[in-house]
């Protein structure tokens, strides 16, 4: 998400599907720089995180001149049975770009996906998530979540939708078999690991510090260094996060879960068919964190499981807890303590909770807490000024 802003930044406040590529590419290779008050001495942080799709999407050769083709190209190579959460999770931001405008919400949302992740359910997680985030951005909910702008604030006419689903599809404008040497074997499942031959020797090379090397080539060796004083501090020395007793589960309100089944509805022409449109009505609308099943193994990086946390969230009844900000630690904490792929679905349901409650809101010992957190602030706040300059 920080590449995603740092080209809207770069670009005006506005996305633009080829900067974000470049950016994106930069990143896995070198790391992401991020500006501190001292312009001549920025920070920079190395790669973490970057998911098999990811990789072979970067390592495409037509990558930086088409993205969206690249990501096409991977997908169909592998069965067309890719979906996983890489862009959901780094999504949320778009849904601040153009928000009195929904298509072009829509449109962002749809774009900046489809750079690594082709598939219709990826697309459409991506879309629900901004879309709300939009909505909540222009006033169209209450505190509770509850509609407050009527009619229904849909803005997409029928030409505008029959656009946008076949820009989705893709079928009609590329290719059915992937080019000569840029194939990747068969998936195996939803999770994101996935076994490449050509595509394999394409992907972007990391850049290891010395001290990382070694690490990784003891791990290789089948040694642990966790008894290391200073891997003994992460696992022990960090405050326990610990439930309220005295606050129960937060129950979903009902006028929340209506909203979010009405944005479901009228996003689901996204999907390609009946089973993946009740796909996502069963995550979307998942009456509990349990029920996802966030920890299924094979499954864990499946972007509905992190599209149905965010929103599992997003539907809190906040009127039982003490305040927003011990709802917002509540929950998080419960969605983390689920396992499965907890930062990235952790991310989504911050997004999503966040925008709901508002900054003042938060924990505020989180937010102090946070590493970079100046750094941070200050892409922050280019951001808003790009948009707000933008005229956005």
């Amino acid at each position: 998400m920080i590449t995603l802003i740092q080209s809207i930044v770069a670009c005006g406040g506005a996305f633009m599907p080829l900067d974000f590529a470049a950016r994106l590419k930069g990143w896995a290779e070198d790391g992401i720089l991020l500006e501190t008050d001292d312009l001549n001495k920025p920070t920079r942080k190395p790669p973490c995180g970057i998911g098999r799709t990811v990789s072979l999407v970067l390592g495409n050769p037509g990558f930086l001149e088409d993205p969206h083709g690249a990501a096409w190209q991977v997908w169909n190579a592998n069965g067309k049975q890719f979906a996983p959460n890489g862009a959901v999770m780094r999504s949320a931001v778009l849904g601040a770009l153009s928000c009195n405008d929904e298509a072009q919400v829509v449109r962002n949302a749809i774009s900046a996906a489809m750079v690594t992740h082709a598939d219709p359910r990826c697309v459409v997680s991506c879309v629900v998530v901004n879309v709300l985030i939009a909505r909540m951005l222009r006033g169209c909910y209450n505190e509770e979540l509850a509609p407050a702008i009527l009619p229904s604030p849909t803005v997409l006419d029928a030409k505008t939708r029959a656009d946008i689903a076949e820009n989705v599809l893709r079928e009609r404008s590329l290719p059915s078999e992937t080019s000569k040497g840029q194939e990747a074997s068969p998936a195996d499942g939803e999770r994101e690991g996935v076994s490449a031959t050509d595509g394999e020797s394409r992907r972007p090379r990391f850049r290891l510090t010395p001290a990382a090397r070694a690490r990784l080539a003891s791990f290789l060796a089948g040694k642990s260094d966790a008894n290391e004083s200073s891997n003994l501090a992460v696992l022990y020395d960090r405050p326990a996060a610990i439930l309220n007793p005295a606050l129960p589960s937060l129950a979903r309100s009902a006028a929340a879960v209506s909203v979010v089944s009405d944005v479901i509805d009228e996003y689901a022409f996204l999907l390609p068919n009946a089973e993946q449109v009740a796909e996502l009505r069963a995550h979307g609308l998942a009456p509990t964190l349990e029920s996802l099943r966030l920890a299924e193994e094979d499954r864990i990086g499946y972007t509905f499981k992190a599209l149905g946390a965010g929103l599992n969230l997003l539907t809190r009844d906040l009127n039982a807890a003490e305040s927003s900000a011990e709802a917002f630690r509540q929950v998080i904490t419960e969605l983390t303590l689920e396992a499965g792929d907890s930062d990235t679905n952790a991310c989504v349901g911050g997004a999503l909770l966040g925008c709901r409650i508002g900054y003042k809101a938060l924990p505020e010992d989180w937010v102090q807490g946070l590493s970079h957190g100046r750094e941070l602030h200050l892409l922050v706040d280019r951001l808003l000024e790009a948009v707000w300059c933008s005229g956005e």
